[in-house]
């Protein structure tokens, strides 16, 4: 994997919606008893990306296309600024990019997601 110094323009970013999840393993044993296994110290992120509807021509719905054409998908990683913290995550898309034709100039990405990548070992956010 290598980390890619492209980004997503700023208005796709600014309005994702942030998930953060602590990888919490709940196991329930023979008994009924639970036993709770914690991953990490820090939640893992996740993002929700919406897209308005765009002209196939439209710089931003190109730009899009394009890092995840850079990408290679899911293979390489790049920099997401969460709006909510002001914080720089380094991110890659978690599944396909997803999108209808809603007339032959438009275009609609269904959301997209977006998960932190850590180093191995690395629990900080």
């Amino acid at each position: 994997m290598t980390h890619l110094s492209s980004t997503l323009p700023g208005k796709v970013e600014i309005g994702a919606t942030r998930r953060l999840d602590f990888g919490t393993e709940i196991i329930t044993t023979d008994s009924g008893a639970e036993v709770r296994n914690n991953r990490w110290e820090e939640p893992l992120r996740t993002y929700d990306v919406s897209f308005p509807i765009a002209d196939r021509e439209d710089e931003t719905y190109l730009a899009v296309v394009a890092l995840y054409t850079e990408a290679l998908g899911n293979l390489h990683s790049f920099d997401f600024n969460d709006w909510t913290d002001g914080s720089t995550i380094p991110v890659r898309f978690d599944g396909p990019l997803t999108s209808t034709g809603v007339t032959p100039e438009l275009e609609h990405i269904v959301e997209m997601t977006l998960v932190e990548v850590r180093e191995d070992g690395d629990t900080s956010p």
